[in-house]
């Protein structure tokens, strides 16, 4: 294995870039894989708030119509708001290291203070992150701007932690928040030295000496760094008043680094990826054209700074006006394989799989759906692998990560604990929610806009293009639903029990298992049935009949609906004429009268779980969760072990800290 391939590869680099032009600021969000490639470390951040759905939540009606567009607009906004004022919430951040099948994880550190991502060591046999102390002395809260200390500190067995770098007096604010855990360290390819970003607004990049911890080098106004091969040079992105970027070299020559500018590289943030032979180092340019600018991925030999054009990157979307407002991107180790996340603006994402020394593109994936911004990316070290997360950084947080084989089109969601199966459940709920919300045909009775008492769509309503996406990822969801073996339900009537039968039921009828969704609706009935929502639940138990093909049956449920509902409702306005009566939409006679027309029409073919091709073959491990009566996190060591080989640091892992399927 060539020195290149271990420092790539170990490191695992996420590459996140944010055209300024086009979108402000710079954020990545790194993971980082071992050098055997069985272990991907991470940090999540869990908000607690994010669970803002309550019993009953499926039956939460949207007025179709005309007001479509404004439905989809809210559901959009419900998504963003999941990250909610920062006095009212309190984060948990979580390092973790899950094996690459998704069978074990190991919870490293967890904090309500901000925690920086992970990163390996060159030998696999370390990590190291970065974390705020908060100053006791201070008045620090950990939802409001604190003031603190920024440590670095190495992981090199479960019991032995080490702290490199101590940094006083850092104040952190909003900002400064929103970045921590979308930064890490990143350690030379033989481990003598990590580089390390120090939190705050002047972008400054310290060079640590692990050994001595100390600070060699401070490079303000420097983003993103990557060591080259033999660990001589360290390259970074300057960024100017105008945000304008440019390539920059730290050339390690004894005791000093001198610098040196490289290649202007335009309105654009990301790293580059350097050859395994250090000569040429590869990257992405953004420059202005005559009617529109141009991305593209470029070669450029470090010693002379000549440019070598590889590959043109969404053309058609510039050319068409579109907005790129940031990209995730990495390489395998040998650079033969190199993966591109689009984050578009008003339009849906796009992930690039290229051959960039072939200068060709492979077939475009599609991991989970497009809906769904890719946040994060890093390959694996033998490139059969890609992690991906999905969030936006800085403006939410970021899921649990995806692992996905591309050439089987394989999928393994990485559920390390109940916080984060919640995560993905949230994700899988508010993307299908937004996709329904625009997909959902107007519903029209009696010349009048009609409230839907769910958005559940009913048999036949969406286009089968749509129905595809929206029932592959409720599949991932109805697999969610369920807590890990070894944890019940809270409570037989307890809310949390709800809320997973609910969960299942919503996911059920998407995918189209039917005969589930009426399962579920059976349990839940005698929880939610109130006054207001039993005719709704008459009609989703319509629906259900109506999708397993009992089409008599239904059609009786939607008799007793139009008859029970009574006639329609008016509203007296009083107008310049004198009063008027208006017919009120949000009656329930309406959606009764327009499901009773629906289920008239001819039987909807059956439609049974979509076959999603090697989709279908995804695994889906949830694994056992801890205790729910356990709040805190049992400290370091405590209770007895048990072996978990392959993790390379810690032969042991206490049974607390074991998450195994």
């Amino acid at each position: 294995m060539t020195t290149f391939a271990i420092s790539h590869g170990l490191l695992g680099l996420v590459r996140l870039l944010a055209v300024a032009t086009m979108t402000a600021g710079w954020v990545h969000s790194p993971m980082s894989w071992s050098s055997d490639g069985r272990w991907l470390s991470y940090t999540v951040v869990f908000e607690p708030a994010q669970e803002a759905r309550e019993p009953g939540w499926i039956f939460d009606g949207r007025r179709e119509g005309a007001a479509g567009p404004a439905i989809a607009a809210r559901v959009q906004v419900q998504v963003q708001a999941q990250v909610p004022a920062r006095a009212a919430r309190r984060p948990l951040y979580q390092v973790w290291a899950s094996q690459a099948d998704g069978e074990a994880s190991a919870l490293i550190d967890e904090s309500v203070w901000p925690l920086t991502a992970p990163a390996w060591s060159p030998r696999g046999k370390a990590l190291a992150f970065g974390r705020f102390v908060p100053d006791p002395a201070a008045d620090s809260e950990p939802g409001g701007a604190s003031r603190g200390r920024f440590e670095v500190v190495v992981q090199e067995r479960l019991n032995r932690r080490r702290t490199v770098l101590a940094v006083p007096e850092v104040v952190l604010d909003d900002k400064a928040r929103e970045r921590f855990a979308h930064s890490g360290p990143v350690w030379s390819p033989d481990g003598q030295f990590l580089v390390v970003a120090q939190p705050g607004a002047s972008s400054l990049l310290l060079v640590v000496k692990v050994n001595s911890a100390k600070v060699v080098r401070k490079v303000i106004h420097a983003i993103l760094p990557t060591w080259s091969p033999d660990g001589s040079k360290l390259a970074y992105l300057q960024v100017d008043e105008g945000n304008e970027y440019s390539l920059h070299m730290l050339e390690h020559q004894g005791q000093t680094f001198t610098g040196r500018a490289v290649l202007p590289v335009g309105a654009v943030a990301a790293p580059f990826f350097w050859d395994e032979d250090g000569r040429s180092i590869i990257g992405l340019t953004e420059r202005a054209g005559l009617r529109f600018p141009s991305l593209e991925l470029v070669s450029v030999q470090v010693t002379t700074g000549e440019e070598l054009r590889l590959l043109p990157i969404a053309p058609e979307i510039l050319r068409r006006g579109g907005t790129i407002r940031g990209v995730a991107m990495d390489f395998c180790r040998d650079e033969d394989q190199c993966f591109i996340a689009l984050d578009l603006e008003a339009r849906e994402s796009s992930i690039l799989w290229t051959n960039p020394r072939e200068r060709q593109f492979n077939k475009p994936i599609d991991p989970l759906d497009r809906s769904l911004k890719v946040g994060s990316v890093a390959v694996a070290p033998d490139g059969r692998v890609v992690a991906l997360r999905f969030g936006v950084p800085g403006r939410e947080a970021l899921s649990p990560p995806l692992i996905y084989d591309p050439v089987s089109e394989h999928s393994i969601l990485l559920v390390p604990d109940e916080s984060a199966r919640r995560q993905w459940i949230a994700l899988l709920v508010h993307a299908t929610r937004a996709m329904l919300a625009s997909a959902l045909p107007p519903a029209m009775a009696d010349g009048q806009a009609v409230v839907r008492p769910t958005l559940l769509p009913l048999p036949g309503e969406i286009v089968e293009y749509q129905r595809r996406r929206l029932a592959r990822l409720a599949r991932h969801g109805s697999e969610l639903g369920t807590p890990g073996p070894g944890r019940e339900p809270v409570g037989a009537e307890g809310p949390e029990s709800a809320i997973d039968r609910e969960d299942r039921l919503y996911f059920d009828y998407l995918r189209g298992d039917y005969e589930g969704a009426m399962a579920e609706l059976d349990a839940l009935e005698p929880r939610l049935a109130s006054a207001g929502r039993r005719l709704a639940i008459l009609s989703l138990r319509a629906q259900i009949l109506w999708g397993q093909g009992e089409i008599d049956r239904a059609r009786e449920v939607t008799a007793y609906l139009v008859e029970t509902a009574g006639g329609p409702v008016h509203r007296v306005e009083e107008t310049p004429l004198g009063r008027t009566l208006t017919p009120e939409a949000d009656s329930a006679r309406p959606w009764a009268r327009y499901l009773s027309d629906r289920a008239s029409l001819p039987p909807a073919p059956a439609t049974p779980p979509v076959d999603l091709g090697g989709h279908e073959r995804d695994d889906l491990p949830v694994n056992p969760f801890a205790p729910p009566d356990a709040p805190d996190f049992p400290p370091m060591l405590r209770g007895r072990a048990q072996p978990l080989p392959g993790l390379p640091f810690a032969p042991e892992i206490p049974r607390q800290f074991v998450h195994e399927r």
